[in-house]
């Protein structure tokens, strides 16, 4: 409020209206608590150096189909290799590595082992104080134990096998990495390095890596972050990497809905499950059932 004075010399109260500074006081709190807001998120985001996964580039790929007429030996392999709903058989008598856990550190995760050489490879992980992966090969008629360290040590080591090469004898370790506290499969890697020496080769971004059944090949998935995905195969001894098929998932963003598995003689990997089709454009629902021969680029649906 104001005064002013009159013509006959008494003092006036003009009323200011306070309308502005009504809006205006809201405003300011409401903007300094955003800004309060985004410096908290920052100041979390940089505690815990969360990654924001970035979307991976992937082309539609599709082999050449053919009918089960023209492949009538497709049936058989659809009717022998496991599909994603019948559970592995596992045998309650398969031993466990032979060896103290005392002598590795952290817990061990999970063990693969190459029947023809007596060898182990054991995963384990400590709980404190980083919760950091590690990598042993275990010879068991000489007992010698060997931490494998030639591996990226900024990433964690996730399923891990034993395969060969091309040379008797010779075996390459071969890992799924994850890059620490990052929880997108599109930046997951795939990593292989020879377990006599060597360094270690980065693959190809990829995860789900599966083995084949005479472990001289391997499958793989690569993501691009949204729900669409590629299968690849791996020649492990010239690293050569080939591109099988492109494929949607059945609900975009929740994962993977299809698995895969190598028949008994190698040549033919099973893709099983259901998705939104195999272009880049999403299409209707459907069940994937296929049988791909490897070293033909050969691919026929059993649907």
């Amino acid at each position: 409020m104001s005064a002013s004075e009159s013509s006959d010399g008494t003092r006036e109260r003009a009323v200011v209206p306070r309308s502005g500074s009504r809006i205006l006081r809201p405003v300011l709190w409401i903007s300094g608590l955003a800004v309060a807001g985004i410096l908290g998120l920052t100041w979390v985001w940089s505690l815990f150096r969360i990654e924001w996964p970035e979307r991976q580039h992937l082309d539609a790929r599709m082999p050449r189909f053919a009918t089960l007429a023209e492949r009538p030996d497709a049936a058989s392999y659809s009717r022998d290799v496991p599909d994603c709903f019948t559970p592995k058989e596992r045998s309650d008598s398969e031993p466990a590595a032979p060896i103290d856990p005392a002598l590795v550190r952290g817990q061990i995760l999970s063990v693969d082992r190459d029947l023809p050489t007596s060898t182990w490879l054991i995963r384990t992980r400590e709980m404190h104080p980083d919760l950091s992966t590690h990598l042993y090969a275990l010879q068991e008629e000489s007992g010698e134990l060997q931490e494998i360290v030639r591996l990226p040590s900024d990433l964690d080591i996730g399923w891990s096998y034993l395969c060969r090469g091309e040379r008797e004898g010779e075996l390459h370790v071969l890992s799924a990495m994850h890059p620490r506290r990052s929880w997108a499969p599109e930046r997951d890697e795939i990593w292989s390095c020879p377990l006599a020496g060597g360094e270690a080769t980065r693959i190809s971004n990829g995860t789900w890596l599966t083995p084949s059944t005479d472990r001289r090949r391997a499958a793989f998935l690569r993501s691009d972050g949204a729900g669409f995905h590629c299968y690849y195969w791996l020649n492990v001894s010239t690293g050569r990497v080939q591109p099988i098929l492109s494929l949607w998932e059945v609900d975009p963003g929740s994962g993977a809905s299809f698995c895969c598995h190598w028949s008994q003689d190698s040549r033919v990997l099973r893709i099983h499950g259901e998705g939104l089709g195999f272009e880049k454009r999403r299409g209707s629902h459907r069940i994937y059932d296929l049988v791909y021969f490897v070293d033909e680029d050969l691919m026929v649906s059993m649907n």
